[in-house]
């Protein structure tokens, strides 16, 4: 073959594979997070979105798991479909609810919420980074007010670390009274309840663990210093405030 013909033809082939995969797949853009928000409901839902397969020219089924944001998110079964310009996400949750929703705007899906028993709630799908997710699902922290004492004042806010071997846990400290009681959650980043305790001599004890244990916090700057103490043993963690 011609030098030049040769040129000519491995050009023209490195040109049609490079567009070929600059050309990006048909609705790679679901591919994330999404916070899903039934009306009248407080507790959220996630839909974590990790792969696209094509089907026919308009049905795409999804890669999917959903489930409580606070929980573990499990496999599902969803597909998206083309009807020319719109889009429409379809969603079969475990227990058998219904998930039809439109999408109306650049990553946001609206539509309808139907329990197995029939029931329908308006939804609304939103699709959010992993730091836009926390600042969405923050509890509201109350400011303390000016007699509450300094050192009750600074266990306010929101905290994460962890015991030695365990995984991540979040304290949330919401309001902190004059007399040192406080309103408080522990364990998960979106709290499910809040319970009270009282701040003494600089510490603040609540009831942890599985087997009636007792975590107790302490305040030193930008941390809180923790010790767990139980039937099974004792563990001590740092706990750092979230900005």
């Amino acid at each position: 073959m011609h030098r030049l013909t040769r040129i000519i033809l491995v050009s023209f082939a490195v040109c049609f594979f490079s567009s070929a995969r600059a050309e990006p797949a048909p609705h790679t853009d679901l591919i994330a997070s999404w916070l899903v928000t039934v009306e009248g409901e407080k507790r959220p839902r996630t839909l974590k979105i990790i792969g696209v397969k094509q089907e026919t020219a308009t049905v795409f089924t999804l890669d999917a798991a959903y489930g409580w944001t606070d929980e573990k998110q499990t496999p599902i079964t969803a597909e998206v479909r083309q009807n020319g310009q719109e889009r429409i996400l379809s969603v079969i949750t475990q227990s058998a609810s219904k998930i039809a929703a439109r999408q109306v705007s650049a990553g946001i899906f609206a539509g309808t919420f139907t329990l197995a028993n029939g029931v329908t709630k308006p939804i609304l799908i939103e699709k959010l980074s992993d730091d836009e997710f926390r600042l969405r699902l923050r509890p509201t922290v109350e400011t303390p007010a000016s007699n509450v004492p300094p050192s009750c004042r600074s266990f306010t806010g929101g905290w994460v670390g962890r015991w030695s071997g365990f995984n991540l846990a979040w304290l949330w400290i919401v309001q902190v009274n004059a007399d040192c009681t406080v309103k408080y959650s522990f364990g998960h980043w979106f709290p499910r309840t809040f319970a009270t305790a009282e701040i003494k001599k600089g510490t603040l004890s609540i009831p942890c663990g599985t087997n009636s244990g007792t975590c107790s916090f302490s305040s030193h700057g930008d941390e809180l210093w923790g010790n767990y103490y139980g039937p099974d043993g004792g563990n001590q963690g740092v706990w750092e405030t979230i900005k």
